[in-house]
């Protein structure tokens, strides 16, 4: 069928005969290579791996043939057969993308294989796709990764934080941030899936030389605090020692008043003992009064000294109830105080278990509210470097991951969520400072929307694969409708455009410009 249709264009004066031999010896595309072509009516429009039917780009055909059931609602038209599909393919440059992909497939990356691969090509300017690989080889597997494939973009998402850095007016390419080892701490009443309240960064950056100094005054503060606790321990201790001999003065008073009492009262009793010896006063009337007044006198002063006895036992078991033991405070003082020891004692082996002295270790920091916890998060530069003071330029040339992330974190992650939803990501993007570099999952097909954007100055334009379409009587069924909408100021794509050219002269992507 090839060699009918070029000796046809040769007689009817498309090409030279030359031309025709050529194009025969030069042979079909590798990526064409050992297909079975099945019958088109017979294509799986709703097979998961959008196969379709293997043509020249058949990973391009494949979607097309996809997309046509969402462009005809009528699906007598399809079956029918007959149409004219007009599409965006440059079908050069997808063979020749198909070719790239091949021949990168067959070597090696540090002695393993460098598994599948993906290609999109659009067009800035109306959102026209030229080119979609969806693997390596089509025979192979249909499945198409450009479109279906989600992985984390890792740092091809960077961009993105540095266009919604610039789109608030507050950096430009010459801000400067410092690269340094730096975790960041979720702050104080804020979720963990989401920003503080009054929507301020929920995150604060803490550097290690910042670390250092909050160790320096955390260990004046618990030594300060330290002796403060000692003190107010020992004038507690005073207290208590004026307390307990002052109560102990009394109970002594009490029982040698109890003495007294008990030893009067033993006398007494002998004094009775003996008028009763000697007999009372005479028989007579006055006689007899006379004994019943010093019975009732010595009644009323039994009485008393009786009463009197009492009385003291009582105060004295009073006292003895009541003896004084040291008050809450001074108990919450003491295991204060132990515990600032055990922290203490804890340091010491841990210095002696690294060799380390007090100046290089954390001095017991971990214990406080500003140590590092699992809710924390600190990113590091792929090398394990860090550069210092850099611009937000140089940031993006050379993909440092910290300046990116603590730029994120001052715009509020919320602000580089919306800047990837107007350059057309539309999957789940997790409301993390992670996200900065590319924690997420995107097809190729949208990262290269997303990039399409920029390119185009902000203007997102609809990816479109096809044009129209027309039936077998040339009728037109579709045409494709041109989407535009401006979603990032053209000032600021300028400055990105400026910014990744650096990535490229002077940056990561060196490589890219031999």
């Amino acid at each position: 069928a090839r060699s009918a249709v070029l000796q046809r264009m040769v007689s009817e004066g498309y090409i030279r005969e030359d031309e025709a031999v050529r194009v025969t010896r030069r042979g079909m595309p590798e990526s064409m290579a050992h297909v079975v072509v099945p019958n088109l009516e017979q294509a799986n429009f709703d097979s998961p791996t959008r196969s379709g039917t293997p043509f020249r780009a058949p990973f391009f055909v494949a979607e097309v043939l996809y997309q046509l059931r969402e462009v005809l609602s009528d699906n007598t038209t399809l079956s029918k057969g007959g149409l004219h599909i007009h599409t965006t393919l440059d079908l050069s440059l997808q063979e020749r993308a198909e070719q790239i992909l091949l021949e990168d497939g067959k070597t090696m990356r540090l002695g393993e294989d460098k598994g599948e691969a993906a290609l999109v090509a659009m067009e800035p300017s109306t959102g026209a796709v030229r080119v979609l690989v969806g693997g390596r080889s089509y025979a192979k597997s249909p499945y198409n990764r450009a479109m279906l494939a989600r992985r984390q973009p890792g740092s091809a998402f960077k961009p993105v934080v540095y266009l919604a850095a610039l789109a608030t007016g507050l950096a430009t390419p010459k801000t400067v941030v410092e690269d340094e080892e730096v975790v960041f701490k979720r702050q104080k009443g804020s979720s963990a899936h989401g920003a503080s309240a009054g929507g301020a960064s929920e995150w604060v950056a803490i550097s290690t030389k910042e670390k250092d100094k909050l160790r320096v005054e955390a260990r004046k503060s618990r030594a300060l605090e330290k002796q403060r606790v000692l003190e107010r321990i020992q004038k507690l201790k005073e207290e208590d020692q004026k307390r307990l001999k002052s109560h102990q003065e009394k109970k002594n008073q009490v029982k040698k008043n109890l003495q007294a009492m008990q030893e009067k009262l033993v006398q007494y009793d002998a004094t009775l003992d003996s008028v009763e010896a000697e007999g009372g006063g005479g028989q007579g009337k006055d006689g007899k009064r006379s004994t019943r007044r010093r019975e009732r006198e010595r009644d009323q002063k039994l009485g008393s000294i009786l009463r009197e006895v009492s009385n003291l036992e009582e105060a004295l078991w009073e006292l003895e109830e009541s003896e004084p033991v040291p008050g809450e405070e001074l108990t919450e003082l003491q295991e204060t105080l132990e515990k600032y020891h055990a922290m203490e004692e804890r340091q010491r082996q841990r210095q002696a278990m690294h060799g380390l002295n007090g100046s290089g270790f954390d001095d017991g920091f971990s214990e406080s509210d500003d140590s590092d916890s699992e809710n924390d998060y600190k990113p590091q530069n792929y090398s394990r470097r860090y550069r210092g003071v850099v611009t937000l330029r140089q940031s993006l040339s050379d993909s440092l991951n910290v300046p990116t992330v603590k730029l994120a974190n001052l715009i509020g992650i919320d602000s580089v969520i919306s800047m990837a939803r107007k350059l057309g990501l539309k999957g789940k993007l997790p409301a993390n400072l992670s996200l900065s570099l590319g924690s997420c999952e995107v097809s190729p097909f949208e990262m290269t929307h997303a990039f399409n954007t920029i390119a185009a100055g902000g203007v997102c334009s609809k990816p479109h694969f096809i044009t129209r379409v027309k039936d077998s009587s040339n009728k037109l069924l579709y045409r494709n409708k041109s989407s535009k909408k401006v979603v990032v100021a053209p000032h600021c794509c300028a400055e990105m455009h400026s910014m990744l050219r650096s990535a490229v002269t002077s940056g990561t992507g060196r490589a890219a410009a031999k």
